[in-house]
């Protein structure tokens, strides 16, 4: 018992007393009000936005747009490789709203949209000494 009193109550003393308030800015994870400062921030910004139409794995402008533009014409078919129900059915013209393919294709797409639109509003609210007239008008 004697034991226990002697640890546990300096532990809770030191335990109470190290509390503090902790205010973090962390850099890594800005966000849209805490970025678009300046031109190097204007230019990463619209180098993100392009990054939306080729972003790895089935990205817009890698194989999305092969397989939800081109197979949907007769020029192109899905080939026997193709074991996904949904390629295959953009194949035969025979898809739905229930598509996978389909739903990425057009995510990605308003994704690319939407982050164009907010680079365009925040970047004309930069002010003029921040960046330069040449950046701003891109």
């Amino acid at each position: 018992m004697q034991f226990t009193k002697r640890y546990i109550l300096p532990a809770l003393l030191i335990g109470l007393s190290a509390c503090s308030s902790l205010d973090e800015h962390p850099q890594s994870q800005l966000v849209t009000d805490e970025f678009y400062k300046d031109g190097a921030q204007a230019d990463a910004a619209v180098t993100a936005t392009y990054r939306k139409l080729y972003e790895t794995g089935q990205s817009l402008y890698n194989s999305l747009f092969q397989i939800g533009v081109e197979m949907a014409t007769d020029d192109y078919e899905a080939g026997p490789r193709a074991r996904n129900a949904h390629v295959r059915a953009i194949s035969g013209l025979t898809h739905d709203a229930s598509n996978d393919r389909m739903e990425q294709l057009w995510r990605q797409s308003y994704d690319a949209i939407n982050a164009a639109n907010i680079a365009i509003d925040r970047i004309a609210l930069i002010p003029g000494d921040k960046i330069t007239a040449v950046l701003r008008s891109g």
